[in-house]
């Protein structure tokens, strides 16, 4: 309690968060915008004491409904609130000064749309290493990124002003899609929960994975689910990317295979999902496995990754923790590493136009793994009920 820097980011705590650049605060001062969506602006301010610099944070379309006080880590899907409005990316409408994208705070609508929903990721400090997925922890005075899903847009500063005249002395906050310091911001926690005088965070809610689970897969530092569909590489076989797409359609379900080889025979195994041991995924809507392409390569000459129903429970793959586990058992919401058996190589996504529908993102296999590498299990479902 007397070091400030000891707090941790949890759901539901009021926070500032400060410029890594300029030493701004983002706010608002609920004043509405003349030209665009003419939404709530969103803004900074040099003034660390003016009202509207608080937001609360919380965690964002999880399995688990509501999450107070359990902590957010790296990787996370988050949302910001003030008052009864959101931070919100729109991306229909360009900002002010630099016309970029607009961001704004809209009114909370029924459910939080993906346009409010947010990767909360490292610094470029971090960039392309999994460093920083292993400690996990958010403290006091982290430095993060805010990565909206469904744009890939960062919630971005720097010292451009606002054109509107009641607004001259605000900084302009944009989405933006290139990636540098600006993107950076300080955490400052205010609100923390304490009991009898201690910080108490209640632990992350968690669910087993057992064979037969259906489970959606998101990865980490793009906050899209893997997806599969009907549309064929030039191989014949399905195309496998990740989709942003907030709520999560079937496409991204799959079922978790788990099989045990006696002799020259298969059969599963009603155990649960154990780091190393070998499992096979099985998409649920096409009922194919999740394959590596052998032979195949990508434009960029990476190795191919697909759904196929071909060698049935021949392809296996392993998921590796990124760091030490209390238990050998996955979890929902463990951060892990997924690698093919075959190739040796690891399950990867990044932000660019999948190879053959261009509108979701590129998915392959590589040998070095890097943030884009790193996964959690989002959901684990009993049906595929409310899935279209």
């Amino acid at each position: 309690m007397d070091k400030q820097y000891d707090l941790q980011l949890f759901s539901g705590a009021i926070i500032q968060l400060k410029h890594l650049s300029t030493n701004d605060y983002l706010f608002s001062n609920r004043i509405k915008l003349t030209s665009g969506s003419k939404e709530t602006m969103l803004g900074c301010t040099k003034n660390q004491y003016q009202e509207g610099t608080k937001f609360e944070i919380h965690l964002a379309y999880t399995d688990f409904g509501n999450m107070l006080y359990q902590p957010i880590k790296y990787g996370d899907l988050v949302y910001l609130k003030q008052l009864d409005q959101i931070v919100t990316i729109n991306i229909n409408n360009k900002s002010q000064t630099t016309n970029q994208k607009e961001a704004i705070l809209m009114e909370k609508q029924n459910e939080i749309m993906g346009s409010q929903i947010f990767v909360i990721s490292p610094s470029e400090l971090w960039q392309g290493s999994i460093l920083k997925i292993k400690e996990s922890i958010i403290n006091q005075a982290s430095i993060i990124r805010l990565i909206n899903i469904t744009s890939n847009l960062s919630i971005h500063s720097n010292s451009n002003y606002f054109k509107q005249k009641d607004l001259s002395d605000c900084v302009e906050v944009i989405g933006y899609n290139e990636r540098d310091q600006n993107d950076d911001w300080f955490v400052n926690i205010h609100d923390i929960n304490l009991i009898n005088g201690i910080i108490h965070l209640l632990p992350r809610f968690s669910k087993p994975i057992f064979h037969g689970s259906l489970v959606i897969i998101r990865n980490a530092f793009l906050g899209t689910a893997l997806n599969s569909h009907s549309i064929l590489l030039k191989s014949k076989n399905q195309e496998v990317t990740t989709n942003s797409v907030i709520p999560r359609i079937s496409n991204e379900l799959w079922e978790v295979v788990l099989m045990k080889i006696e002799g020259e025979r298969k059969h599963s195994i009603e155990n649960q999902l154990l780091y190393g041991e070998k499992f096979s995924l099985l998409h649920s809507n096409t009922n194919q496995f999740l394959k590596y392409n052998k032979g195949q390569t990508n434009s960029d000459k990476t190795f191919q990754v697909c759904c196929s129903d071909q060698n049935l429970f021949l392809e296996e793959w392993s998921i590796i923790p990124l760091s030490q586990q209390q238990t050998q058992a996955v979890f929902c919401n463990d951060f892990f590493l997924i690698k093919n058996n075959t190739c040796q190589q690891y399950l990867t996504s990044i932000a660019e136009p999948s190879y053959i529908t261009k509108q979701q993102y590129k998915t392959f296999l590589t040998q070095l793994p890097t943030n884009a590498s790193v996964w959690t299990i989002e959901a684990v479902l009993n049906n595929k009920q409310n899935y279209s």
